[in-house]
């Protein structure tokens, strides 16, 4: 991935000062409101936000009877809330019920984007239902890992960055990690296409071997694939997907047959006139 100069040279020049500073509050065991702190500088100085117009501290969600408050929210261009981040003491292990907070908290202001972090340790969830609510572990990462010459760290950072809000870069990582996962690859390789081309590359190169399709389905299934993969919820899904993008791509082919053959009609009636 191509990533803008000034983000890259941001982090750069940021990175490891920032993970000095997250050490020492680290060993000092600070309290939720320097960490806070630190995050709010992480998002200035590392992810490119304005402090000013780009964040809010406190965020008030109202509800019927009472009003709660997110730790940061970080807005769009526009002013809109763009990712709730609920944030919990450095010291402090992040556990489900910080999860179900953190959530709560996006299904009530209608929120997709959700971060969780401790400092040390953030997790970006995507809510995919909001009542009830449903939510996917988009990724995680370990601040104190985070290498700028890692390709896969910088497309952590730069997925929530202020640059990446500007490349639409939230819904477009999402769009790419639903399709590149092992329940896809699964869907594809439990298929009839892949047993034929096994059953045929089988026969060309040890033309004595007696082997079915049923054979290779079996082994495919049952000794390749792990049954909790292919028989899961997600793989499930997974082949619904596929079944859903061969079904939009057999309406384009059958739109472009139909192009092709009104084309060919229109060539053969001018040959005739002419």
């Amino acid at each position: 991935m191509g990533f803008p100069a000034k983000f890259q040279k941001r982090v750069n020049a940021n990175l490891k000062a920032m993970q000095k500073l997250v050490q020492s509050l680290n060993e000092r065991q600070v309290d939720e409101s320097n960490t806070v702190r630190c995050i709010s500088e992480i998002l200035d100085k590392i992810l490119g936000y304005d402090p000013y117009t780009d964040i809010t501290s406190e965020f008030a969600i109202k509800k019927a009877f009472n009003s709660s408050y997110c730790d940061l929210a970080i807005k769009d261009k526009n002013g809109k809330v763009r990712i709730m981040l609920e944030a919990k003491g450095i010291t402090i292990e992040l556990n489900d019920k910080h999860l179900k907070q953190a959530l709560e908290y996006g299904a009530d202001t209608n929120t997709r984007w959700i971060i969780l972090t401790n400092l040390r340790t953030w997790k970006l969830y995507r809510l995919t239902d909001t009542r009830p609510i449903d939510r996917e572990l988009v990724y995680e990462f370990n601040f104190m890992d985070l290498n700028p010459r890692n390709e896969r760290d910088l497309e952590c950072l730069f997925t929530i960055s202020k640059e990446g809000e500007e490349r639409d870069m939230l819904e477009g990582y999402y769009s790419q990690i639903k399709i590149k996962n092992k329940y896809i690859i699964c869907s594809f390789l439990a298929s009839d296409d892949v047993y034929y081309i096994i059953r045929r590359n089988i026969k060309r190169l040890f033309d004595e071997v007696q082997i079915s399709i049923e054979e290779i389905e079996n082994i495919i299934k049952n000794e390749i694939i792990l049954k909790n993969v292919l028989n899961s919820d997600e793989a499930a899904a997974a082949q619904k997907e596929v079944a859903k993008a061969k079904k939009k791509l057999g309406k384009i082919s059958g739109k472009e047959k139909t192009k092709n053959d009104d084309a060919a009609h229109c060539h053969c009636a001018e040959s005739r006139q002419a």
